[in-house]
């Protein structure tokens, strides 16, 4: 599978489900990531679209007719994906920890000095857990392919 997240950093709130309708011309598997991102899993559309660069070139193209500017991110889970367009990374290893967690975690790994996710994959799990507390490492694990992340479509 192909995921593709599109990411909106400046995004006007109710603004996230018209993108995701207009979306659905690319493929049927369109998920919300309230409140600023999109994840869609384009593998089987990039055929009927003349391949993965034309389709990409035709996403942006009309978010640009639309008025939006979204960073993207493609991956083979969503989550990966995810982080990717938030980070505005290509590369899962460069993605800053600020795109993969936020409040009590984040301040903890950034006090130890981690500052991107080929720092926090290091990290020993045990210990993670008991800092971070699990859900961290569950979204590692889905972004990594070792856990399922199962969507809901729009």
């Amino acid at each position: 599978m192909l995921w593709v997240a599109l990411h909106f950093p400046h995004l006007p709130p109710g603004t996230l489900e018209t993108i995701a309708a207009w979306t659905c011309q690319f493929t049927p598997r369109v998920s919300l990531e309230p409140p600023q991102a999109l994840l869609l899993e384009v593998q089987g559309s990039l055929r009927y679209f003349g391949g993965e660069r034309a389709f990409f070139a035709r996403l942006g193209e009309g978010l640009s007719e639309l008025g939006f500017q979204a960073s993207l991110g493609k991956a083979a889970t969503p989550r990966a994906a995810l982080w990717l367009a938030r980070g505005g990374k290509q590369i899962l290893e460069e993605v800053p920890l600020e795109s993969m967690c936020d409040g009590e975690p984040l301040a903890f790994l950034k006090n130890i000095g981690i500052e991107k996710f080929s720092d926090f994959v290091r990290l020993p799990r045990e210990g993670l857990a008991r800092r971070c507390g699990q859900p961290l490492l569950d979204d590692l694990d889905r972004a990594l392919g070792a856990a399922a992340e199962p969507r809901a479509y729009f």
